[in-house]
């Protein structure tokens, strides 16, 4: 299959694949709930939700230990039929004070994808890591193509959020041997897309074009990045 026709197979593919759900009504978590400071983590996991993992880490410099939320549903793993249960997720970012209480900083309530809504190359949960700093948010989804979306948060104390200041795509089909990883710096408003192609009888890949194109430089809000859209 030529490489432009699977790049249209991913057009179909994709948007299925972010948006499998259960027949209950989509209701994201409402950072309203979630209370502005508290002693523990657990003081900000409102009703009807749990804790799915916490990452511990210094966010913005003052050689504390901040802390982010992955939260889940409070659900069932699986429905009386047997089939998995359509759990939504979302992430809250908390600093740590002086006096070792809790504050409340962002919450990003569409950062990350449903509990069934990577298809087979899913990963539910340790999606989340503190590198240097920076929050990094790492989700796969997909089957013979999949996709590997890996999203960097810095705190920006002008804005009083999280901001995304650079995401990579990179887009892998199995059985045609294709790929194509796509960077975006926010920062700078550089944008690179590189596509690769396996040959018959190659041990790697070989990269077949390169483009370099300006985007706006624009960091977007925790609060406002949803993989759905």
């Amino acid at each position: 299959m030529p490489f432009p026709a699977v790049l249209s197979l991913l057009l179909v593919v994709l948007p299925s694949v972010l948006h499998v759900r259960d027949e209950r009504p989509e209701t994201p978590l409402d950072p309203a709930l979630v209370p502005a400071t508290g002693p523990t983590p657990q003081a900000f996991v409102p009703k009807g939700w749990k804790v799915e993992e916490q990452i511990d880490g210094d966010l913005n410099n003052d050689r504390r230990a901040d802390v982010v939320l992955d939260l889940i549903e409070d659900l069932p793993e699986y429905k009386a039929d047997g089939t998995w249960m359509n759990r939504l997720r979302s992430l809250v970012v908390l600093f740590r004070e002086a006096d070792d209480t809790l504050r409340r900083v962002a919450v990003g309530p569409s950062v990350l994808l449903c509990s069934i809504c990577g298809w087979m190359y899913a990963n539910p949960s340790g999606v989340v890591s503190i590198e240097n700093g920076t929050m990094v948010v790492r989700q796969l989804a997909g089957s013979r193509v999949s996709t590997d979306h890996s999203q960097s948060f810095r705190w920006n104390a002008g804005r009083n959020t999280m901001l995304m200041i650079g995401e990579r795509f990179f887009t892998h089909d199995r059985e045609e041997k294709t790929s194509e990883e796509i960077t975006i710096n926010y920062l700078t408003g550089v944008r690179l897309v590189e596509r690769s192609v396996q040959r018959r009888g190659d041990l790697y890949e070989t990269r077949i074009s390169r483009k370099r194109t300006r985007i706006p430089a624009r960091p977007l809000p925790v609060e406002r990045v949803d993989p759905y859209q």
